[in-house]
């Protein structure tokens, strides 16, 4: 990532370079925590038989709120509490540890929840159960080369 940095400097100078950069993190990383915490809140609701979207109003989709804000202030509090965030790279192999279960849902709920015409059958459920299950185990195998 300092290469990308580095590519900025002769055009924006050392300094704006490295905001412009950082700033482009900082966005990437803002928008990866909304999309990651309203997935979360969205699966959970739906795998509980709260069908509410993100749309509906805060009083009538307590669930899916609540569970938001839990993963908001709950990876605030982490970033918070943890004096290197070099460390939260071990976060990324427990995420990955964490993704067999997260396809495991998102595949169910496309073989049971979406309306019939798009629900997920035959050999194009197969497939997708294939590519979950390679995704998975390239995930874990990374995940165990990280460790070691």
């Amino acid at each position: 990532m300092g290469q990308i940095s580095e590519a900025l400097t002769p055009h924006l100078g050392i300094a704006a370079g490295r905001l412009v950069f950082s700033l482009g993190v900082l966005a990437a990383s803002i928008v990866a925590a909304i999309v990651c915490a309203l997935a979360l809140a969205w699966a959970l609701g739906e795998a509980a038989g709260h069908r509410r979207p993100p749309e509906t109003q805060l009083f009538y989709a307590p669930v899916f709120y609540g569970v938001y804000a839990a993963c908001v202030l709950g990876g605030a509090a982490l970033v918070w509490a943890v004096p290197n965030l070099v460390w939260l790279t071990f976060a990324q192999i427990v995420a990955a540890f964490l993704l067999p279960m997260v396809v495991i849902f998102l595949v169910v709920l496309a073989f049971s929840s979406l309306p019939h015409a798009h629900q997920l059958r035959g050999w194009y459920l197969g497939l997708v159960v294939i590519a979950a299950t390679l995704t998975c185990a390239g995930g874990i195998f990374g995940a165990i080369h990280g460790l070691l």
